[in-house]
């Protein structure tokens, strides 16, 4: 349509992960002025009806939920609501109070941020823009890395004396491992593409085992911090090699190239065409995501409640480490640290018919007096 003609292809690509219906993108290509169909794209139908803070880079998305406390999800690696479509529903059928999205806004104002600096720095200005819409009652949902961020937020909205009723990490796992690896990038990046990570980086050829033991052996041999190239050195068996040989294949092939292999895949797979600038884009946010997601948080003053799926993933950035976030997060709470056990793994938590599960418990955790 010759609306969109004044969108660049990044803002519509994140109002369209953010707000996956028709009606959303014509309110936001309707809008008069170039500044107003920025604004619409980026904020259509935003919680609060004042404009946000100026620099502010925080999209607050709306699911409903009726009026109450402030129920809030923190986006994940992509740093888009693609993934909460089924988990924002269900909180809202709930009715026990405004559910919100916090999304990017603007990717290349995230990419800016320093990965050492990029926690605090988004927790500043989410929390601040939390507060500029008028709530003062939260419950802080963090899956994936966006536990990171709902911790963090957490921490700020108390510091200012604000009502922190309950705080969830639904499976989120920091990344535990420091690489320079752009193959190990691609790997846990690729199934937000719905691609199996070893037989597109890979190569179908290669078995899931043999990278499985290969990444284990990595970490062991280099504790956690795993050196661009180290991969392809690998040796000791015909499995091990194998994974060598065909790691040594796709670090000789520009990453161009490679990113573009995986939007054909997406696209052969989904039966529609995938845009050539989509895999790129999502690529560069979610590697800096995940790069500034070796972080390790003060300690927090409250408390916390960890939802761990039942179900471990054998590849991504659960697989092999999913053992150390209970760890993690029970050093970092300094209240009462509560573990649920919920069915599925890493993907399937959010969606149907475990999400109800999920929803179920952060309902029951709102129970009480106010």
């Amino acid at each position: 349509m010759a609306e969109a003609q004044g969108f660049a292809y990044d803002t519509l690509l994140r109002q369209m992960l953010n707000e996956p219906t028709v009606a959303a993108l014509a309110r936001a290509l309707r809008s008069p002025t170039p500044e107003q169909r920025t604004e619409a794209a980026n904020s259509a139908g935003a919680v609060a009806a004042t404009p946000a803070t100026v620099g502010s880079n925080a999209l607050l998305l709306p699911f409903g939920g009726g009026e109450g406390i402030a129920r809030v999800m923190f986006h994940a690696a992509l740093g888009t609501m693609d993934y909460f479509q089924h988990l924002g529903r269900s909180m809202a059928a709930q009715e026990i109070g405004p559910v919100i999205g916090v999304a990017v806004a603007d990717s290349e104002r995230y990419l800016a941020h320093a990965p050492a600096e990029l926690i605090e720095r988004v927790a500043d200005d989410y929390a601040a823009r939390l507060v500029e819409a008028g709530h003062t009652r939260f419950q802080l949902v963090g899956y994936c890395l966006g536990g990171l961020l709902a911790t963090e937020v957490g921490r700020r909205l108390l510091e200012r004396g604000l009502e922190v009723r309950d705080l969830t990490l639904v499976d989120s796992i920091p990344m535990f491992i420091d690489t320079d690896e752009e193959l190990a990038f691609e790997a846990i990046f690729v199934p937000n593409l719905n691609l199996d990570p070893v037989a597109a980086v890979f190569g179908p050829e290669i078995a899931a085992a043999d990278v499985y033991r290969a990444i284990e052996i990595l970490m062991t041999r280099h504790d956690r911090r795993i050196p661009a190239g180290a991969m392809g050195r690998l040796d000791g068996d015909p499995g091990l090699a194998a994974v060598a040989a065909a790691a040594r294949r796709q670090a000789a092939r520009p990453q161009e190239e490679r990113l573009a292999a995986y939007a054909q895949a997406m696209t052969t797979q989904a039966g529609v065409p995938v845009g050539p600038e989509l895999v790129p884009a999502l690529f560069r946010v979610c590697r800096h995501s995940m790069q500034a997601a070796r972080f390790e948080p003060p300690p927090y003053l409250g408390d916390m409640t960890y939802l761990r799926c039942e179900e471990q993933q054998s590849f991504g950035i659960t697989a092999g480490v999913g053992h150390l976030a209970v760890p993690f997060w029970e050093r970092v709470c300094v209240g009462t640290f509560r573990v649920i056990d919920v069915p599925g793994n890493h993907f399937s938590v959010v969606e149907p018919p475990h999400v109800q599960v999920v929803t179920d418990h952060l309902a029951a955790a709102l129970r009480g007096p106010s």
